[in-house]
């Protein structure tokens, strides 16, 4: 629950040193998607296609709130539904964030390294409701 928490705090507040702390070096990450109804535009599926660490979208955002905000944190975390398996030497994580119509899931993939937790692999998809 620690490297979640401390993983979560650092994304709210913009600190993208302490998120990539977070993972293993060798991490891979699923890059959000959002899934709709009413998707406006073409979908290039290149941009959805794994990466290895933190997903270059999560840099762009920080960077975005960083340029147009006063200070984090920039927004809050709050986990729902909050699962927790751990095993001997790894554990999955996963909840949800509820946002209006918006449903995002998550699922964090922690292995231990040298007696700390690091994310190993991260899932992230959106869900937006229809009226």
């Amino acid at each position: 629950m620690a490297a979640l928490t401390t993983f979560l705090r650092a994304f709210e507040n913009g600190e993208l040193d302490v998120m990539e702390a977070s993972f293993a070096a060798d991490a891979s990450t699923f890059p959000r998607a959002v899934m709709s109804s009413e998707t406006v535009t073409p979908i290039d599926t290149a941009d959805y296609r794994r990466v290895t660490g933190l997903d270059p979208g999560m840099r762009e955002l920080i960077a975005s709130w960083q340029d147009s905000s006063t200070g984090p944190p920039f927004m809050t975390l709050d986990p729902k539904e909050l699962e927790i398996r751990v095993f001997t030497d790894a554990a999955i994580v996963s909840f949800h964030l509820e946002d209006g119509d918006m449903l995002s899931r998550r699922t964090f993939v922690l292995g231990k390294e040298e007696g700390s937790w690091k994310i190993v692999h991260l899932h992230a998809s959106n869900v937006v409701g229809s009226d």
